[in-house]
C-alpha cells in the first residue's frame, strides 16, 4: 500500500510539474515573440504620424510661398511689367503710372479670396499706391536694400483678423530698385490646413505657432474636445517644448519624460519661416488599435497554451505510470551501466598510458633531431619544444614553457611571430618563410621557418607546430651574390659608358688625319711617285675604315645608354622606315621585300627600325646569283620553357614570357654555315673578307643587343647556298596590350 501511495503521488508530480513547465515555457515563447512585434508596430505607427507631420508641413511651406510672392506677383509679369519698364525708362509720366497702378491692384484685390490689401511705395517708403485695408505703419514690412528682395511678418492683428504682412523690392528689367509693394495676405488657406483631421482620429490636431511671437504665439486655437490642451498646463508645456524643438530645425517625436502628459507629439520646421508645426495625439487613442491586437493575439497563444497543456496532461498521466512500473527496471540497469563506465574506464586509463609512452618516444625522437621544433596553443604560450629550441634560446625548457613571443622577443619581432601564427590557424594552411631572428646574446642570425597547424582527434586546430633551422651561411652567400650581380652590372654599366666615351673621343683626330692625308695627296699630288700615291690611299682608306668602326662601336654603345623608353609602336611602321632608309639598295638590287600582317608591340620604336634595317640590309647585301626575296613575318605564339641562345640550341634555363610575339625575316642568299651561328652575333667578328662584302661586323651585334633590352631572343636557321632565316622574339606585356593586328 506504501509503495501504491508513493507512486500515486510521484505520478501526481510528474503531471503538475509538466503541466508548469509546459505553461511558462508557452508564456515565456509568447513574450519573445510579441514584445518585438509590439516595439516594431509602435515604432511603424511613429512613421506614420511622421508621414503626416511632412505632408502638413509641405502644404505650410506651399502658403509661406504664397504669401511671400503676393506682393510682387502684379508686378513682374503682363501689362504692369510694361507700364514699370516704360515708368523706369521716363517714358511714362508719373500721373498715368499711378493710374495704371492702381487699376491693376484694385484688380488684383477684388479678384483675389486671400490678398485684402496692396501698397505701393516710393524708394523713401512714401505711399504711392493704396487699395483695400489700411495696414498701420507700425505693421509695414520693407526688405532691407541691397540684401534681400522679399521679407515676410505675421501673423499680426490688422483690424478683426490676423494676417501675414509681406513686402517685396519692386524693380525694372535691368534690375534698378524703382520702390516698394506690400501685401496683406490672410490665413484663412493656412487655417484649412491646420483644422484638416484627417487621419488624426477624435483627439488629433495640427498646431502652428512661433513662440517669438508674443501677440500669437500659437497661430489658431486647439481643436474643441472634452480634455483640451490649453486646460493642462502639463500638456502645454510639452506642446512648447516641441514647438521650441522644431523652430530649432530639429524634427523627431518627444520623448516620453516622468511626468507623462498622455500625448505623442511629431514636431517639425517651417522652411523659409521662423514657425514651429507639431502634429499631436493621445498616446491611448495613437497606440490603441495596436494595443487592442496584441492583447487579442496574447488571448490566442494563452490559450493555445492551456489548450496543449490540457492535451499533454491527458496523455502524460498513463505514461507517468507506466514510468514508475519500470523504474526498477532503469535502476537494474544503471547498475549494468555503472560496470560498464568502470570497464571503460579502466581501458581508458590504460590508453592514457600508452600516449604518455607514445609521447615520450616521440620527444626522445624529436630531442635527437638537428633542427629547432616547438609547439605553441592558441594564446601563443609555448607547450614543448626539443633539446635544439631550448639550446637556441639558451634556456631550459621549465622556463620556456608558458611563455609567449612578447616574453622572449623584442617587440616588433615578437608582433611579426604572432600574425604569422594567427594567419597558421585561420587558414589552416602551412607558413614558411626565412626570417631574421636575434639570439639572447644578441647575435643576428637567418632562420628557415615552417609553421604549421595541430589538430586534436576532433580534427580542431588547437596550436601551431613551429620548425626552423639556420640558414645564416646560405643568406650571406646569397647577399653576396646580389651583392656580385650589382657589381657586374655596374662594371658593365661603366665598360658600355667607356665605350661610348672613347668611340666618341676617338673620330676627332681620326677626322683630323683623314682631312690632313687627304689634303697631302691633293697638294702635292705631281710630286709624289706611284708608290706614295698608293701609300697615301691606304693610309686615307684605313682611316676612313677605322671612322666606321669607330662609329658602329658608338651606335652599340648607344643601344643600352641612349635607348629611348619602351612604348606602344606598330611594327608595320617601323618596318616601313627601315625599307625607307634601304630605298636605294633595294632599287639597285631589284630586291622584292614582302611582309606579313604586323602586330603592335612595347619598343623603342627607334631601335625596332634599325633591327629591321639590319636584318633587311644583310639579306640584300648577301645575296646570291638570283634577285633578293625577303620576306618579314610575325606570329603569337606560348613562350617556350627554355631560352634559344644565339647559337640556336635549346637547354632548359629557365621559363619565359606565358606568350610572345616571334618575327621571322627570310631571304635566299649564300646561307650561313651552321658552325658560324655563335660567330656572327659577336661584335666586329666577320665570315667574309672586305673584298668580298664590305662592313664592320657589328650590325648583327647590335641586333642582338636590341633584344635583349627588350627582354626577348635572337636565333638564325640556315644552310650554305640555302638562304638563311633570322628569327627574333618580343614579349607580350599585359592583358590586351599588343593583341591589335596593325599590318
Amino acid at each position: 500500500m506504501a509503495d501504491q501511495s508513493f507512486a500515486k503521488k510521484l505520478q501526481k508530480r510528474i503531471v503538475v510539474y509538466s503541466a508548469a513547465g509546459m505553461i511558462l515555457v508557452g508564456c515565456v515563447v509568447a513574450l519573445s515573440g510579441i514584445v518585438p512585434l509590439s516595439v516594431e508596430l509602435r515604432e511603424a505607427q511613429q512613421k506614420n504620424l511622421n508621414v503626416y507631420l511632412r505632408r502638413q508641413t509641405r502644404a505650410t511651406e506651399q502658403y509661406v510661398v504664397r504669401a511671400q510672392t503676393a506682393s510682387t506677383f502684379r508686378f513682374a509679369r503682363g501689362r504692369m511689367r510694361e507700364e514699370l519698364d516704360r515708368f523706369a525708362a521716363r517714358q511714362l509720366p508719373l500721373p498715368e503710372f499711378l493710374r495704371a497702378a492702381t487699376n491693376a491692384l484694385r484688380e488684383a484685390v477684388s479678384t483675389s479670396t486671400n490678398t485684402i490689401a496692396l501698397y505701393l511705395l516710393d524708394r523713401r517708403t512714401n505711399i504711392l499706391v493704396q487699395c483695400g485695408q489700411t495696414i498701420p505703419p507700425a505693421l509695414w514690412t520693407v526688405p532691407d536694400a541691397g540684401i534681400q528682395d522679399t521679407a515676410l511678418r505675421g501673423p499680426v492683428r490688422v483690424g478683426a483678423e490676423y494676417c501675414m504682412i509681406s513686402g517685396s523690392t519692386v524693380r525694372s528689367s535691368q534690375g534698378e530698385r524703382l520702390g516698394y509693394a506690400m501685401a496683406l495676405y490672410r490665413l484663412h488657406s493656412l487655417k484649412f490646413v491646420v483644422e484638416d483631421y484627417s487621419d488624426l482620429g477624435h483627439t488629433g490636431e495640427t498646431i502652428l505657432g512661433d513662440l517669438s511671437n508674443p501677440e500669437l504665439p500659437i497661430f489658431f486655437p486647439f481643436r474643441p474636445l472634452r480634455a483640451s490642451v490649453a486646460a493642462d498646463t502639463n500638456k502645454l508645456a510639452a506642446l512648447r517644448t516641441a514647438l521650441t524643438y522644431a523652430q530649432q530645425g530639429r524634427t523627431g517625436i518627444l520623448p516620453q519624460t516622468a511626468g507623462d502628459t498622455g500625448l505623442v507629439l511629431a514636431y517639425g520646421p517651417v522652411e523659409g519661416v521662423p514657425w514651429g508645426i507639431v502634429v499631436k495625439m493621445d498616446r491611448d487613442e495613437f497606440f490603441g488599435p495596436i494595443n487592442r491586437r496584441l492583447a487579442g493575439l496574447g488571448a490566442v497563444i494563452f490559450g493555445v497554451v492551456l489548450l496543449g497543456t490540457a492535451g499533454m496532461v491527458f496523455v502524460l498521466r498513463p505514461l507517468a505510470g507506466r514510468v514508475i512500473l519500470h523504474t526498477d527496471e532503469l535502476e537494474s540497469q544503471i547498475y549494468e551501466k555503472t560496470a560498464a563506465l568502470n570497464t571503460e574506464l579502466g581501458e581508458r586509463t590504460r590508453a592514457e598510458k600508452s600516449l604518455r609512452d607514445s609521447e615520450a618516444l616521440y620527444h626522445s625522437l624529436v630531442d635527437t633531431l638537428p633542427i629547432n621544433i616547438l609547439r605553441k596553443d592558441l594564446a601563443g604560450r609555448v607547450t614543448y619544444g626539443n633539446r635544439g629550441y631550448c639550446e637556441a634560446m639558451g634556456k631550459p625548457l621549465s622556463e620556456l614553457l608558458g611563455k609567449t613571443d612578447f616574453d622572449l622577443f623584442p617587440r616588433e619581432m615578437a608582433q611579426k611571430y604572432a600574425r604569422d601564427d594567427d594567419k597558421v590557424v585561420h587558414t589552416g594552411k602551412m607558413f614558411e618563410d626565412v626570417e631574421e631572428h636575434r639570439r639572447p646574446s644578441g647575435q643576428t642570425i637567418y632562420v628557415h621557418v615552417l609553421k604549421a597547424p595541430v589538430r586534436n582527434a576532433r580534427g580542431d586546430i588547437v596550436g601551431t607546430q613551429v620548425i626552423f633551422w639556420d640558414v645564416t651561411a646560405r643568406k650571406q652567400a646569397e647577399v653576396a651574390l646580389a651583392q656580385a650581380n650589382a657589381d657586374l652590372a655596374r662594371s658593365n654599366k661603366e665598360l658600355e659608358q667607356f665605350a661610348y666615351v672613347a668611340s666618341h673621343d676617338l673620330q676627332e683626330p681620326l677626322r683630323m688625319i683623314t682631312s690632313y692625308t687627304q689634303l697631302i695627296a691633293k697638294r702635292y699630288h705631281e710630286k709624289l711617285d706611284q708608290n706614295a700615291r698608293e701609300f697615301m690611299d691606304f693610309a686615307v682608306t684605313g682611316a676612313l675604315r677605322m671612322q666606321r668602326l669607330i662609329h658602329d662601336l658608338l651606335a652599340y654603345s648607344r643601344v643600352g645608354t641612349r635607348g629611348k623608353p619602351p612604348e606602344l609602336t606598330k611594327s608595320a611602321d617601323a618596318l616601313a622606315a627601315a625599307l625607307d632608309n634601304l630605298k636605294l639598295a633595294i632599287e639597285e638590287t631589284a630586291a622584292d621585300v614582302t611582309q606579313d600582317a604586323m602586330p603592335a608591340v612595347i619598343v623603342d620604336p627607334t631601335q625596332l627600325t634599325q633591327l629591321f634595317q639590319n636584318l633587311i640590309g644583310n639579306a640584300i647585301k648577301f645575296r646570291g646569283p638570283e634577285k633578293p626575296r625577303v620576306h618579314v613575318g610575325a606570329v603569337r605564339e606560348p613562350a617556350p620553357y627554355c631560352k634559344i641562345p644565339a647559337g640556336g640550341s635549346a637547354d632548359p634555363v629557365s621559363r619565359q614570357q606565358p606568350e610572345e610575339w616571334h618575327f621571322s625575316v627570310r631571304d635566299n642568299g649564300i646561307g650561313i654555315d651552321p658552325q658560324y651561328f655563335d660567330k656572327i652575333f659577336i661584335i666586329f667578328q666577320r665570315l667574309h673578307t672586305l673584298d668580298q662584302y664590305p662592313g664592320t661586323g657589328i650590325g648583327l651585334a647590335i641586333c642582338k643587343k636590341i633584344i635583349e633590352r627588350h627582354g626577348g631572343r635572337i636565333w638564325v636557321e640556315s644552310q650554305p647556298g640555302d638562304g638563311a632565316t633570322f628569327h627574333f622574339t618580343l614579349p607580350v606585356i599585359g592583358e590586351g596590350v599588343g593583341d591589335t593586328w596593325m599590318g
